[in-house]
């Protein structure tokens, strides 16, 4: 899915670019939570807690 959607960013900015209009791609970052059996926090993975207070 994140393939198709870098994709379609790139190609509506290519399209758009003689517009002046930028197109960018927000990706969000995973969670530490029970869910995701993501048990290792870091900097890129925050844990549910830290996320909830953003």
């Amino acid at each position: 899915m994140q393939i198709f959607v870098r994709y379609l960013t790139t190609a509506l900015s290519r399209e758009y670019a003689k517009d002046n209009v930028t197109v960018q791609t927000v990706i969000p970052l995973y969670v530490a939570t029970n869910m995701s059996r993501i048990i290792r926090t870091s900097f890129f993975v925050p844990n549910g807690a830290l996320r909830a207070l953003f």
